[in-house]
């Protein structure tokens, strides 16, 4: 997951955008997530502190509070990622129980 977040920064380093949304591959297809960089984000260092935001059962990366929580991370200069897991909403593939 570390590669992929910093993927993720490199690529927005030219493009800096408040949050983009990104599709990445995972095993059973596409999941969708939602990079959320705070307010003056550091091109040069590229680096900041990162969460990784998870939704519950039959929820979405886009419903409250996700978003919220997002962004006041964000104002306080923590970057996240929210994703929606396989077979929820935007990404690929069947819901399956551990």
């Amino acid at each position: 997951m570390k590669r992929i977040v910093t993927l993720l920064i490199i690529a927005l380093l030219g493009q800096w955008m408040y949050a983009k949304d990104y599709q990445v591959s995972g095993p059973q297809g596409g999941l969708a997530m939602t990079l959320t960089l705070p307010d003056g984000f550091d091109t040069e260092t590229d680096s900041c502190p990162l969460v990784i935001l998870m939704h519950g059962i039959f929820s979405s990366k886009n419903f409250t509070p996700m978003p919220k929580i997002a962004k006041q991370l964000a104002k306080a200069g923590i970057a996240s990622i929210r994703f929606d897991f396989g077979g929820h909403w935007s990404s690929e593939g069947e819901m399956q129980p551990n």
